[in-house]
């Protein structure tokens, strides 16, 4: 390499550092203004400016002697622009796409919030996963892990909040009841349905975003597994349990994004092709039990009842009745089948993946780059959002601070994939990430 070229990289290099910094001054400044009384934070503000001061004297010396290497005027060396290197996850880049304004209060790189009450649909959701978890992954009683969860979780949200009032606490309850009958359920479906060996439960991961066209790594997408499981014939499987009021459809199933990514995912870490996705569904509802009718003399043979064989005989056999009297409606629900508990296999194409790793890079972009912050309004406000009571104060300029002290809680990141990253450990891990890519690239 000619000495010309190689102080024009010097340049160059030098020019996106001192990009990069710049932009972390302005960063930890806006940050800093908000709580001028965190020290990391004007630790890593003092450290971006003395690297500002370090790079503006570089270049200028570069620029010099580039200057007399040259004997020419002048050269202009386009600065490549330095993305960030920072962590996302699956789910922040759907938030940061349905809101903008919520992802910048619950993501972990950013406010990290979350309230002190949670969604009871969410905290429901997330207790289940951990159930199946034990289930699967530790070989216990997922029964007795949900009571005991369930209970520790109220007696969290009491002391957070100071105490609750009786009807809070009979909705969680009823919850609790409802979390326990699903899942006493589902042991019994899954002893004589799974078809497959799971080999991991909950397990978390870190692989590097890259530039689809150059191959550098300029980020890491984080995040768990809800399962990888093996199938007879050998092939690995995601598993992924979803709690749901109704029944997931085949649509629903082929257009989740989230299962998309975390089979790209895997395919890094496996470093294989994962043939797709086993989707395992409860429902969150339990079997109707048939009224009866004619006063006590026989039970209701409404054939759109919501329950299953297995309890409307029990029902029929508590009575004393005779099932051979209902011989009808049950080869209704035998043929039906159990509608409380779903499984379905979806297929990915390797298309598919690849595609969704490429889009990966323009979002992650996007999400670190500086982006801008607003809201995005729809009438789904009410229901998908933890953090509608802080915004609408915002919208209307109230305290909104004050909200979120009383109302919510900094996630606690420590041992956690989550964790933001240090500037030292950014540069660290963009490095060893990136070696292979600069081998390559100065080859």
């Amino acid at each position: 390499m000619s000495e010309v070229k190689q102080l024009q990289r010097q340049l160059g290099n030098a020019r996106a550092n001192l990009q990069y910094n710049a932009s972390r001054v302005e960063e930890l400044s806006k940050k800093l203004e908000q709580n001028p009384n965190d020290k990391r934070t004007l630790s890593y503000l003092n450290r971006a400016k003395a690297a500002v001061e370090k790079y503006t004297a570089l270049v200028k010396e570069l620029e010099e002697k580039l200057g007399t290497s040259q004997k020419s005027t002048s050269v202009i060396v386009p600065a490549q622009k330095v993305i960030p290197f920072a962590k996302i996850s699956t789910t922040e880049r759907q938030g940061f796409k349905r809101c903008r304004r919520a992802w910048n209060f619950g993501s972990y790189q950013r406010m990290n919030l979350e309230p002190l009450r949670p969604d009871t649909r969410l905290w429901f959701g997330t207790g289940i996963h951990m159930a199946l978890d034990e289930y699967y992954g530790k070989k216990g009683d997922p029964v007795e892990f949900w009571l005991q969860w369930t209970a520790q979780e109220f007696e969290r949200m009491r002391q957070e909040q100071g105490g609750m009032f009786q009807e809070e606490l009979d909705e969680l309850y009823a919850q609790q009841q409802l979390g326990a009958e699903m899942l006493r359920g589902y042991v019994k479906f899954a002893q004589e349905n799974d078809d497959f060996e799971v080999i991991m439960t909950e397990q978390e991961f870190e692989v590097p975003i890259k530039n689809p066209e150059t191959g550098e790594a300029v980020g890491l997408l984080v995040g768990r597994f809800d399962g990888i499981c093996k199938t007879a014939d050998g092939k690995l499987w995601l598993l992924e349990h979803k709690t749901s009021a109704d029944k997931w459809t085949t649509e629903m199933m082929m257009y989740d994004d989230q299962v998309t990514g975390y089979l790209w995912a895997a395919q890094q870490v496996f470093g294989q092709p994962l043939e797709g996705v086993y989707f395992n569904v409860l429902r969150k509802k339990l079997p109707r039990k048939p009224n009866l009718i004619r006063n006590g003399t026989q039970l209701s043979k409404a054939k759109d009842i919501d329950t299953t064989y297995e309890v409307y005989l029990e029902t029929i056999l508590e009575h004393g009745f005779d099932p051979a009297d209902y011989e009808d409606i049950l080869e209704i629900l035998k043929a039906k089948g159990n509608t409380f508990f779903q499984r379905e296999n979806v297929y990915k194409s390797q298309v598919e993946i690849e595609n969704w790793g490429r889009q990966l890079y323009d979002e992650y972009v996007d999400m670190v780059d500086n982006p801008r912050i607003y809201p995005n309004f729809t009438w789904d406000c009410r229901w998908d959002c933890d953090f509608q009571p802080l915004c609408a104060a915002m919208q209307k300029g109230e305290d909104w601070e004050f909200l979120a002290q009383i109302q919510y809680r900094k996630r606690d990141l420590s041992n956690t994939t989550y964790a933001p990253l240090t500037p030292e450990d950014a540069e660290r891990l963009r490095r060893e990430y990136n070696r292979e890519y600069n081998l390559n690239r100065n080859s």
